[in-house]
């Protein structure tokens, strides 16, 4: 047993899940060993502690003290509690999935022979389902499994000459795959631009024109993935765009918490798109989709918001200008950063307020030490940095900072595309530097190279040039 597996397991349960595994463990249905209850007893006491001993002599001391060190006695001990620990969180997991629980209860029904019991349970669970609000594939999987169950048992009950509802069940499965093929889908080509890795989708153009016949888009765990997938692969595609964004306002209660995130995600994703190949009013879109996730609190998970929504939300604000309301923002979800982020995203956050107010001298300490925990960030305050040195003319400072930030470019190796853009940045800043040499046929041709090149910061580099 990798005795890290145990130490990172264990560690990552909650107080609730430790009270409840302490019962769980208990009990000799599924722990037949005084010596497991001892070790589970033995790290709990540990979480109370600064300094936590997973070593096996400590588990040594309580196992077995008065015999000699046997590790593969601690071996076991260790293996039983992991085992113990994973049946506890699968039954966890299991017990909080009502569907889960009727679609076994009415199996194993079946499986018993129970006739009576089998149609009150599975009246009760498709009545349970029936009334669920939730309209995504989970809840379509749920709906097939208690059809396939009820087709089985009238199968080996009445045999083959009944009608056993197999219009309702092949639909009801086919609805099932359609907004699971099409919910991976959009997180695969959202993936692919990303990391720049080609996927096979296999399947989808054949769905998406068998979609363009059938009423199937009504279902909202169909539609909004469907209209997604067209989104993303078309951004010049506004009418897909907008009814996405429509069903995605309109249906904050057919998905659950976690799944409303990610579907937040797509929309903002495909807005991101649009905006990237010049369609600006794209960002007020991209804007309304994140203060609208916000009050449904779509983006925190487990109470944290991600470092990378924090910062993605201060830029879409301030990008429109929003100043009070980003500005408000930034200091009341500080809270709900994870603390391991927390400061590091704060300080950008606050330094790019600043910096779009152009109150330079605010902004600057913000940036100039702090190290940010991702690639991304620290090129993103480097570039900011780089442009209040030009825009104050301390040019000394501006050739410092560069060099380091050409050789922190060439120093990282998993930029992919960035890398090219970064050094761009580097190389026409650099350029701006020697405006003041060059003539106006110069000045134009510079001009005229940065309106026709793919820069992130085109705009500021264009600026500086007719300013």
């Amino acid at each position: 047993m990798d005795e890290s597996k145990l130490k990172i397991v264990f560690e990552s349960l909650n107080s609730k899940q430790i009270r409840q595994l302490s019962k769980f463990i208990k009990s000799p249905v599924h722990n037949k060993h005084e010596a497991v209850n001892h070790l589970f007893e033995h790290l709990r006491s540990q979480l109370k502690r600064k300094n936590r001993d997973y070593s096996n002599s400590s588990f040594h001391q309580v196992l077995n003290p008065s015999k000699p060190f046997d590790p593969s006695a601690i071996h076991h001990t260790k293996s039983y509690l992991i085992k113990v620990i994973e049946e506890y969180l699968a039954w966890s997991e299991f017990k909080d999935s009502s569907a889960s629980l009727d679609i076994h209860l009415v199996k194993a029904y079946a499986q018993e022979g129970l006739d009576k019991a089998f149609r009150q349970s599975l009246a009760k669970a498709e009545k349970k389902l029936a009334q669920s609000p939730y309209q995504n594939g989970r809840k379509l999987r749920d709906t097939f499994q208690l059809k396939f169950e009820e087709y089985n048992f009238n199968i080996r009950k009445k045999g083959r000459a009944t009608d056993f509802k197999l219009q309702s069940l092949s639909d009801t499965l086919e609805k099932a795959f359609l907004a699971e093929k099409l919910k991976i889908a959009c997180g695969m080509i959202s993936h692919q631009a990303v990391s720049k890795r080609k996927y096979d989708v296999g399947l989808i153009e054949p769905i998406i024109d068998y979609l363009n016949d059938h009423d199937f888009l009504e279902v909202p765990g169909i539609g909004i993935y469907y209209y997604g997938w067209l989104s993303l692969t078309n951004p010049n595609d506004d009418q897909s765009a907008a009814k996405l964004k429509e069903l995605v306002k309109n249906n904050g209660d057919a998905f659950p918490t976690d799944e409303l995130r990610d579907i937040y995600l797509l929309a903002i994703n495909t807005c991101i798109r649009q905006i990237n190949i010049g369609k600006k009013e794209f960002v007020s879109e991209t804007f309304d989709l994140y203060q609208t996730g916000l009050e449904l609190g779509v983006f925190l998970d487990g109470g944290e918001l991600s470092p990378w929504t924090y910062k993605n939300i201060t830029v879409s604000g301030l990008t429109l200008k929003a100043y009070d309301w980003v500005y408000d923002f930034i200091f009341k979800y500080k809270a709900f950063v994870p603390e391991s982020h927390q400061e590091a995203f704060f300080n950008f956050n606050l330094a790019r307020y600043h910096f779009e107010k152009k109150e330079y001298k605010a902004a600057m300490p913000l940036l100039a030490l702090q190290d940010y925990p991702d690639i991304l960030t620290n090129l993103s305050a480097k570039t900011m940095l780089a442009k209040m040195y030009y825009e104050l003319s301390e040019y000394d400072a501006l050739d410092n900072l560069l060099s380091s930030f050409k050789t922190f470019i060439y120093r990282k190796k998993v930029l992919g595309y960035h890398k090219e853009n970064y050094l761009k940045i580097v190389h026409y800043i650099k350029k701006l530097m020697q405006l003041t040499t060059l003539g106006k046929k110069e000045k134009a041709a510079l001009k005229t190279e940065l309106v026709a090149s793919t820069v992130s910061e085109k705009e500021w580099l264009v600026a500086q040039i007719e300013n």
